[in-house]
């Protein structure tokens, strides 16, 4: 194994650290400013014990590291509220550095304890300059509008209770995921984007029906985002803590007008004389969608068990919304007939989708196109869904990372499932 550090710039050391702290285990935030008070990277962990934020510093020196860049940092840490802030170099510090961070949330990483953490984390990739630099990180990938990331970043910064603010960077950065730009997708920016999800949650997702909203709508993202890294258990658990799987009432479907299980399915329209359509998009205020993809990631990672149990899930909900129809509801009894229609056409599309993700027929992912919040009403809110918006899972897997353990990741759905049982 090669790790060519004495060739590799400043950047190209931030690059090999921020690479070096996801195969760690924490999901890192690259940030794009200088002078930016010396802090590299923002690391983040989910870990008991250790969750939190990180703030890192990477310097890639000939000399020793003295006091005043400890001291600095330190600062910096408290007056961020950060768990800890971290040195990393290729050198080593001075006693005065050393003794300064003794007792304090400081952690000092030299050149002897990176050689054994590489020798830990890459022990059987080869790595050189090149090979280290192939992954840009999406601020500086082609295409990427550094400047109107770094304005809508700087406008949440000073308007931290808007959530305008938050939406106008959140749409900046779906954006290139919705219109599936691989190369800056799966450049960091996911995981920028899962973090700005977490945040809008935390912030906008507590209080009232509006909080409640925006706190699925952007679970529901989340999870979205999750399938993307190839992380389904995680992405299961989403769904597993805004509803249960088993208890989805789909009377409200009925009289809301939506029978679907991909967005090009029938439904009907109440305002223009009861008529039927077929849609090619949707606005989803429910999980079908979501499900949907689950299903697919399931069936694409070989998960007999848990494939099964939502296929299984999948036509119990379309057997009740068939049956449903039939019966005498004060409701839609005026529309029965057209119910019935509706019901069976989708009820047999169902069926054969269902049954060509069951045999691997070209798995899909389908990508959320925008969020509608409605503020008068936050009921009509959702996620607007097409049948032109997805992507191939067999398009995605090579972006995923190695260390990835499905089969853990099947046990722990498993377990999630028996909690709905």
């Amino acid at each position: 194994m090669l790790v060519d550090i004495e060739n590799m710039d400043g950047y190209e050391f931030e690059g090999f650290i921020a690479e070096l702290l996801r195969k760690i285990g924490f999901v890192v935030e690259e940030t794009p400013l200088s002078g930016d008070s010396g802090v590299d990277l923002i690391a983040y962990s989910k870990e008991p014990l250790y969750k939190g934020k990180y703030l890192i510093q990477c310097k890639r020196w000939e000399g020793n590291i003295g006091e005043p860049a400890v001291r600095d940092l330190y600062g910096v840490v408290l007056s961020n509220n950060a768990n800890k802030g971290i040195i990393i170099t290729n050198s080593f510090f001075t006693q005065q550095a050393v003794e300064f961070a003794d007792g304090k949330n400081i952690e000092l990483i030299d050149g002897n304890i990176l050689n054994n953490l590489i020798n830990e984390y890459f022990s059987n990739t080869f790595i050189t300059k090149n090979s280290i630099t192939a992954k840009t990180h999406f601020t500086k990938a082609e295409g990427f509008e550094l400047n109107k990331y770094i304005y809508y970043k700087q406008i949440v910064d000073t308007n931290k209770r808007s959530l305008d603010a938050y939406l106008d960077l959140f749409n900046f950065i779906y954006n290139y995921i919705e219109s599936k730009n691989m190369k800056i997708m799966y450049s960091g920016l996911i995981e920028e984007c899962i973090l700005l999800c977490e945040e809008i949650i935390k912030r906008f997702g507590v209080k009232g029906k509006k909080g409640i909203v925006i706190k699925g709508l952007f679970s529901r993202i989340k999870g979205t985002l999750l399938m993307l890294l190839g992380q389904i258990d995680d992405a299961y658990e989403m769904i597993h803590k805004i509803m249960e799987f088993n208890k989805q009432n789909f009377t409200y479907n009925l009289v809301g007008h939506y029978f679907y299980f991909y967005p090009e399915h029938y439904t009907y329209t109440a305002a223009l004389e009861s008529k039927e359509e077929y849609r090619s998009f949707i606005l989803e205020r429910g999980l079908l969608i979501h499900k949907t993809n689950m299903l697919n990631m399931l069936v694409y990672i070989n998960d007999e068990y848990s494939s099964k149990w939502l296929y299984d899930k999948y036509i119990s909900y379309y057997n009740f919304i068939k049956n449903a129809a039939y019966e005498e509801n004060e409701i839609i009894v005026k529309r029965k007939q057209l119910l019935i229609d509706v019901a069976n056409k989708n009820y047999k599309l169902v069926n054969e989708q269902i049954e060509s993700v069951m045999s691997k027929n070209k798995l899909k992912l389908f990508l959320p196109e925008s969020i509608i919040i409605n503020d008068k009403d936050p009921i009509y809110s959702g996620l607007t869904y097409s049948i032109n918006s997805f992507l191939y899972i067999n398009d995605i897997v090579a972006y995923w990372s190695s260390n990835l353990d499905f089969e853990k990741q099947k046990e722990k759905i498993k377990f999630l499932i028996s909690l709905n049982e």
